[in-house]
């Protein structure tokens, strides 16, 4: 498969999300500050028209993406955004104690967007986004003895009422995809 300008994209070099409100339309980006996987797993449906013992007409149609990420640290900002909560702080400078709580039932976790820049082996970069989707769960921790924390999540975007997932390329290493990702 031939790439266009000529580079083959490798390497994370940075995610976002942001609070989804309307198409074209979001909070503030949060960044993930130590971004290490996201993976965009595209879903259909297929149905089949059969008559005479064969398959007269194959209809194939995008349902949704299955979306998983993982970060690293005590990431807290990115945590309540895709979690759908708020640091409570106490206290100040150099004694302040930030709590993150997070319960059962209530409205739910809340729309949110993601973007994942790439780099490439050429002249290009590249980001690739989901501009609606809910977590399926709360980010799970990983805590192992002698490696850094692990966060990660599993999540399912649906279509924004214009698109279901966006890839974009830009022939420029000065700006990043992800800065005209919806320009």
């Amino acid at each position: 498969m031939a790439f266009a300008f000529g580079e083959t994209p490798f390497n994370v070099t940075d995610m976002v999300a942001a609070s989804f409100t309307s198409p074209g339309s979001y909070g503030s980006d949060v960044r993930f500050e130590a971004g290490t996987e996201m993976s965009a797993d595209p879903q259909s449906d297929a149905i089949e028209l059969e008559g005479y013992g064969k398959f007269i007409e194959i209809a194939t149609i995008l349902t949704h993406i299955n979306l998983s990420v993982a970060f690293g640290g005590a990431d807290v900002a990115i945590m309540d955004l895709l979690n759908g909560v708020t640091e409570a702080t106490t206290g100040t400078t150099p004694t302040s104690i930030g709590k993150t709580d997070i319960d059962t039932g209530g409205s739910g976790l809340p729309y949110i967007g993601i973007i994942g820049d790439l780099a490439a082996t050429g002249i290009a970069n590249y980001s690739v986004g989901v501009p609606k989707l809910k977590m399926d769960t709360v980010t799970a921790l990983t805590l192992m003895q002698r490696a850094f924390l692990v966060q990660s999540g599993s999540a399912r975007g649906i279509s924004d009422g214009t698109r279901a997932i966006r890839f974009t390329r830009r022939e420029t290493s000065a700006t990043s995809a992800h800065a005209t990702y919806y320009a």
